[in-house]
Order: structure tokens, then sequence, then C-alpha cells
């Protein structure tokens, strides 16, 4: 066995299956995910709250968008190599430490803090969370037997699922009560949170049984599987077009509340009703995902992007804006199942957590791609404009993926 200089002696049985203490830390970066995934959405609720109200306009949002995106993907491979050479436990508590001092930052910075500051701090996010993803992928790889690697993916994006939902009822909370500041006080407590259980892994966290896969490794693997592979192949693709389309919608969202029906007074009831609208109807759509093909899941997720963005266009009032915002999270309900889908079609299972991290790199650059065109957009047309115009984006995309699949029973006669 190779362990880690600080590690307890490993058994001779493979310890990803039988090792108790392995199961323990494994259990323990399920909590602790949920705090880390929170304290994410909630501080970019709270960054992009707070540039809209110190006057940041469309190029302001999508700065801070793009900014912490493409800080992932940067760092995303280099967080792969780190935490094949370095302490997983040292490296979890670095991301969670970063997070929450970056927030902290700024909700104590002066009374307006600028752009460059705020896209600073979404940096500072960006790195964390590609240092924690890396980490995380690297002990799914290693710690996880290979039989049971698929099922443990989709508990830990479960969590990963739990803490957006956890970090947006906090942000709601705190916002309330104490506006964007609060919001971004919230997420650095949440962060905090999730280093303070950071501390509570044993050396085991750090175990690396003989002729496992790196997180790295199996990162180049997978990039090698997705290009050989059509149908995952395409769920990457369609999926990013999806994801460009949502973040692009994201990053017109709060500047819309601000402009069109008022920002303390109706972000809040707006995020709480189309929040409880998704979570009540959200065990129906991943059931009905989970049983439709890939190509169907894009088509689905952009129809209700196209959706969305007339519904913001056309809104008036609090339940207008509500339902803009549940048919925005519905999408994003469904892509998440088509990134379970794409994990169950990597092939060999044994590098499938490397898959899942090559296609979060791969979406989260055509998110960032998404924010800076609706800023662009909402720049030159204004943001009711620009919702009409991504709308139509998003109808013709759902068409041209649907399209083949309604020929086909064509072609076959």
């Amino acid at each position: 066995m190779r362990t880690a200089p600080t590690a307890d002696p490993a058994p001779a049985a493979t310890p990803h299956a039988t090792d108790s203490a392995a199961t323990r830390e494994r259990a323990l970066l399920w909590r602790h995910q949920s705090l880390f995934s929170a304290a994410n959405a909630a501080g970019a609720v709270g960054l992009l709250w707070l540039s809209a109200i110190s006057g940041g306009g469309p190029a302001a949002a999508g700065g801070i968008i793009g900014a912490a995106l493409l800080a992932f993907v940067v760092a995303g491979p280099v967080g792969a190599l780190a935490v094949a050479h370095g302490s997983r436990r040292h490296l979890l508590l670095a991301a969670s430490v970063t997070g929450a001092a970056s927030l902290a930052a700024v909700a104590v910075a002066g009374a307006s803090p600028g752009t460059a500051w705020l896209i600073g701090a979404a940096i500072a996010l960006g790195l964390a969370r590609a240092l924690y993803d890396a980490t995380a992928t690297d002990i799914l790889q290693q710690l996880v037997d290979p039989t049971r690697v698929l099922d443990a993916m989709r508990d830990l994006t479960r969590r990963f699922g739990r803490g957006q939902a956890l970090g947006l009822a906090a942000a709601l909370s705190a916002g309330f009560i104490a506006g964007p500041r609060g919001v971004i006080l919230a997420a650095a407590a949440l962060a905090l949170a999730a280093a303070a259980m950071v501390t509570g892994h044993g050396a085991r966290i750090d175990l690396r049984p003989e002729g496992s896969v790196p997180a790295h490794v199996a990162m180049a693997r997978a990039v090698r599987v997705i290009r050989h592979r059509p149908t995952l192949r395409r769920s990457v693709t369609g999926g990013a077009a999806a994801v460009a389309m949502g973040s692009a919608l994201s990053a017109l969202l709060i500047l819309w509340l601000r402009d069109g029906v008022g920002l303390r007074g109706s972000l809040i009831p707006t995020l709480i009703l189309g929040f409880m609208v998704v979570r009540l109807a959200r065990p129906a759509l991943l059931a009905m995902a989970l049983r439709v093909p890939g190509r169907v899941l894009v088509a689905l997720a952009l129809g209700l992007q196209a959706g969305t963005a007339v519904a913001a266009h056309g809104a008036s009032g609090i339940a207008g804006a509500a339902g803009a915002y549940a048919l925005s999270l519905a999408s994003g309900a469904l892509l998440a199942t088509l990134i379970l889908q794409a994990h169950r079609r990597a092939a060999p299972r044994a590098v499938a957590p490397g898959v899942g991290a090559v296609c979060g790199m791969a979406w989260a650059l055509a998110a960032a791609a998404g924010a800076a065109g609706a800023a662009v957009l909402a720049t030159g047309l204004g943001i009711g404009q620009a919702y009409l115009v991504l709308g139509a984006l998003a109808a013709g995309g759902a068409a041209l993926t649907i399209t083949p699949l309604a020929l086909r029973p064509l072609h076959r006669s």
C-alpha cells in the first residue's frame, strides 16, 4: 500500500471496500460537501446582489459569473495534480478557508466595493471550488469500491444539490434581514463550518490503495473516453448548450429584478416562491428525466429556458418573476439528471469520476461564455430585448436538438 506519511498502516484487503475508517472518511466528505456547495451558492447570490445595488450593470454581472467559472476551469487540472501529491485533508481545508476568507473580505469592505473587488472574490471562490472538486474526485477514485462508484457519485451529486438548496435558503433568510452583505456573511459562515468539519477527518482520508487511479490520470483518460463514445460526447455538447443558456439567463436575473419589479421588495419573495415550486416538483422532474434519452433532456432544458426568457420579458410583479425563476430552476434539475446519465455512460467504470470532472469543466466553460454573451446583449439591447433574443436562441436550440429524434421513424420507414 502507498499511504501518506501520516497515514496508519492499511490492511492488506481492498481498503475501499472493507476499511470502516475509510467508510467514515467518505461519509464525512459527503456531509461537508453540502456545506461547501451551500457557501458557493449563497456567495454567488450575494456577490451579484451587491454588484447590482452598487450600480453594476450587465457587464459586471457577466464578469463576476465568468470569473468564477473560468477560475474553476483553469484550476481544475492543477488541483488534480496537487491532490495526487498532497494531503487531501489539507487541500479540503484550504479550499474551505479560501472561500470563507474571500467572502468575509467583501463583507467588511467599504460601502460600495468596486467591480474589480467583487470579481477578485469570485475568482477566489472558483479556485476554492476547483481544489475541492479535484479532491472529491480523487477520493471517489481511490476510496470507493469500483462496483459502487456510480452510486457514490450519485450520492455526492445529491449532496451538492442539497447544499445549493441550503445556500439559497441561507441567502434568502440573511438577505431579508441584512441585504446582500448579510448574504455574503452567511456564505462565509457556511464555508467556515465546512472547514471546521474537515478538521474531523482522520489519517485514512489520505489512504491511496495500490493500483488505484489518481484523479489527474482519470481525467486524462476521461477525455479519451468522451472523444470515442458518441452518446457521451453528445451529452457533453448538448449539456454545454443548455448550461450556457442557463448562465446567460442567470446573469440577468438580479439586474432584471432591480430594474423591472424592484430589488429589495421583490427579490426575496420571488426567490422563495420559485424555489418552493421547484423543490416540490423536483422528485417528479427527476423521475421523468431518468426515463428519457439525454437528447430529450437537453431539449426539455432548452425549452424551459425559452419559457423562462419569455416569462421574464412579460412578467410584472412577484408572481410573474417567481414563475420565470421556477422555470429556470426546473431546467437546472433536468441538467442535473443529464450529469448522472453522463456518468453512467462512462467506460470503463473505474474512471467515471474523471468523466464527471471533465464534464463539469466543459460545462463551466460554456457557462462562462453564456454569461459573457448575456452581458453583451443586455448592454447593447437592454435587458428586456436580451431576454427575447435568448428565448429565441433557446427555442431554436431545443428544436434542433429534438428534430433528429422526430425524424428517426421517417428514416426507418
